[in-house]
């Protein structure tokens, strides 16, 4: 009776080696489902990274032209729509902030706070590509630390909104 147990043992260990030496190359080639299963198995791939898509690519709710922000009688219904715009910086800032649209109706862009959103400054002219959120503007503190001077503030107390970059591209 010693002996069978011995067996049985014996063999319960080499089936655990053995299966630990094939592992993952066994089990994704014997225990995934077949293609004809209707079960979700593997997805190959070519190695190569794929950009990830993100809102402004695929939602149609993504605003592409300035004069849809620029043309709004109130901004708030904008608020919280993604930005995809391709355009010119009508006015810059010493720290990140810029303008964008006609000269009698621009729009401030500001860099998000958490993030780096172009490796140099954007300078007056230069055409850019801005990806980013609108959103309500912020109360008089927080617009301190756009680096505006007096007379950029005073006409943001008319303005309900601004654009919230979270990647500039020159």
């Amino acid at each position: 009776m010693k002996a069978r147990w011995w067996w049985v043992a014996g063999l319960g260990i080499a089936s655990l080696v053995l299966l630990g030496w094939l592992g993952p190359d066994f089990s994704s080639r014997h225990l995934t489902p077949s293609a004809g299963s209707g079960a979700r198995g593997a997805t190959a791939t070519s190695g190569r990274d794929q950009p990830e898509a993100t809102d402004a690519d695929v939602s149609p709710a993504t605003i592409h032209e300035i004069e849809t922000i620029t043309g709004a009688v109130d901004g708030h219904e904008l608020i919280g729509r993604r930005v995809d715009l391709h355009l010119k910086a009508v006015g810059v800032t010493n720290e990140g902030a810029f303008w964008v649209g006609p000269h009698d109706n621009p729009v401030l862009v500001a860099p998000a706070r958490d993030r780096r959103t172009t490796r140099r400054p954007v300078r007056e002219g230069e055409a850019v590509t801005i990806r980013g959120m609108i959103q309500e503007m912020p109360n008089a503190k927080e617009r301190l630390s756009w680096g505006l001077a007096a007379p950029e503030l005073l006409r943001l107390t008319d303005q309900k909104i601004y654009i919230r970059a979270d990647r500039v591209i020159p």
